[in-house]
């Protein structure tokens, strides 16, 4: 396939963002003869791979929050594209998240030629609320010529509020396991292995995240007496957190980040694993997170909270538990842990069954139609 691609995506690391790299990985087996990335990352990557070119300049103001701030970002983002790349000469530019939004019409007036938006994030909460922001935003959305959402939820919210019209699904699977990532067969963690022996764990990776309610979930384990091992960072919140119980210790190991190409080691040898998100916000409320996904691809049933996408997949596979709350509630979460235990080998059959089911590669039909349109 004869065809260069431009992708611009603000990220923290491309070393840690799996779904551009899936699908650098996917457009490059479709046979797309060159892709170049032009990224504002917080941390320098060294990404490297054939066929792919990265460029991330640096930039000088990029991490102001205020108003200005933002704009004259907008405005060195502008001037560093002009210089450094000739768009017209790509034959599709692919803009991630609603964050670049605003170069979506300078890149208009460079090139007629395919623009692809990818709105994998929501917009913020003020573009929905604030008539003016709306009418901009769906004004802008106009000028691309395909949108991306990262699940139907998410595609339907936006359209009920106006904001697009016509969508295409690319869902955050995980990739086939020895194709993104190496395989964990041969990965080891000794500290790991001394801590499961004779014990029946559930699986939770990043719990520690402010928003994941850890306190609720620590807490309900040890009233229920099950073991928990955290795979996510040792961080502030995990403090406050184990200082807080003192049989935190006797129920609860928090491992530290670990490399993503290590996961299912450490999720295969678990009984179950936990999925919270809150609802303070529509990114959270209707998120279909890779977490959930990666725990099914390896049989293993899932507790998760009320959002609507993994509450969905659950209901329609009975591969696990569904709370009436978002993790918050420390009584939910045992009544979760109790249904889990007492209904087990049923879940464990059905997820079984779907290991399967949700796998990055599947959607290439899905990408192939996006850089065809």
């Amino acid at each position: 396939m004869n065809m260069k691609i431009l992708m611009i995506i603000k990220t923290s690391s491309i070393t840690y963002d799996e779904r551009l790299k899936k699908e650098i990985d996917s457009l490059l087996t479709l046979g797309v003869e060159q892709i170049t990335v032009f990224a504002i990352e917080d941390i320098k990557s060294s990404y490297s791979k054939s066929n792919v070119k990265v460029l991330n300049p640096d930039f000088r103001i990029r991490k102001t929050n205020s108003g200005l701030g933002k704009a004259l970002t907008l405005l060195e983002l502008v001037f560093k594209l002009n210089k450094e790349i000739r768009i017209k000469n790509f034959d599709k530019v692919w803009v991630h998240d609603p964050i670049l939004m605003f170069i979506i019409p300078f890149l208009r007036l460079k090139t007629k030629k395919s623009l692809i938006w990818d709105l994998h994030e929501l917009p913020p909460s003020s573009f929905v609320k604030n008539k003016g922001l709306n009418y901009l935003f769906t004004k802008i959305g106009k000028k691309a010529n395909t949108i991306i959402v990262a699940n139907g939820e998410r595609g339907a919210y936006m359209t009920n509020k106006g904001m697009i019209t016509k969508y295409n699904v690319l869902h955050n699977y995980p990739s086939m396991e020895g194709k993104n990532q190496s395989l964990d067969k041969d990965f080891f963690d000794s500290e790991f292995e001394e801590w499961i022996k004779n014990k029946n764990f559930a699986y939770c990776q990043s719990a520690t995240h402010p928003s994941r309610n850890f306190d609720s979930l620590v807490l309900a384990c040890i009233n229920t007496k099950q073991y928990l091992l955290v795979v996510g960072e040792q961080n502030e919140t995990y403090k406050k957190v184990r200082t807080k119980y003192s049989e935190f210790d006797s129920f609860i190991k928090v491992l530290g980040k670990k490399p993503s190409n290590s996961l299912g080691y450490y999720m295969r040898k678990a009984r179950f694993s936990f999925i919270f998100y809150t609802d303070e916000n529509k990114n959270n409320y209707l998120c279909a997170p890779n977490r959930m996904y990666h725990s099914l691809k390896q049989g293993i049933p899932v507790i998760v909270g009320a959002n609507p996408t993994m509450k969905n997949i659950v209901s329609k596979y009975n591969c696990g538990v569904t709370l009436n709350s978002f993790g918050e509630l420390v009584e939910d979460i045992e009544v979760g842990i109790y249904e889990m235990k007492k209904n087990y080998d049923g879940y464990r059959t059905n997820t079984t069954k779907i290991v399967n089911k949700f796998t990055w590669e599947d959607q290439d039909i899905v990408i192939k139609k996006i850089i065809n349109t």
